[in-house]
């Protein structure tokens, strides 16, 4: 590592593109999306306990096995819905279709962290990047 006062031997590249995972990165999906879920399965009289991650482990084990075979992407609605679904089943639940409904549509609701902010403004300022467009429930980062 050169020395305080150094350069670097190589010149830095410029930044083009910084890609991340936002879901628990820079977005909160649990605190966004459990309470919608919960709020459906207490109409079923059944708890939440645990659901919500399950259904989250199920949606990415299920868009992965589609890969692994080959299958074209799965709108992730669909994804979301048919898992949520195939959870309900096997749990015996009957849960109203708007109830399921707005458990997807809480997917594209997500609160940001509590820390996103100010991770936000030092990844901006440390790649030198020139504009900033981020919602609670979308980031974009253009040069």
């Amino acid at each position: 590592m050169p020395e305080e006062n150094q350069e670097s031997p190589l010149p830095a590249a410029p930044v083009k593109a910084l890609v991340f995972d936002l879901m628990g990165t820079c977005l909160d999906w649990y605190s966004s999306v459990n309470p919608i879920l919960k709020d459906a399965l207490l109409t079923s009289g059944e708890e939440e306990r645990g659901t919500t991650l399950y259904w989250r482990q199920l949606f990415f084990k299920e868009i992965h096995k589609r890969f692994e075979a080959g299958l074209p992407q799965e709108d992730i609605d669909d994804a979301h819905r048919r898992t949520l679904l195939a959870i309900l089943q096997a749990k015996g639940l009957t849960v109203e279709a708007d109830k399921v409904e707005a458990c997807v549509r809480a997917w594209h609701s997500q609160k940001g962290r509590c820390d996103a902010d100010a991770t936000w403004r030092l990844i901006l300022s440390a790649a030198s990047m020139a504009r900033r467009d981020c919602s609670p429930a979308y980031a974009q980062i253009q040069i």
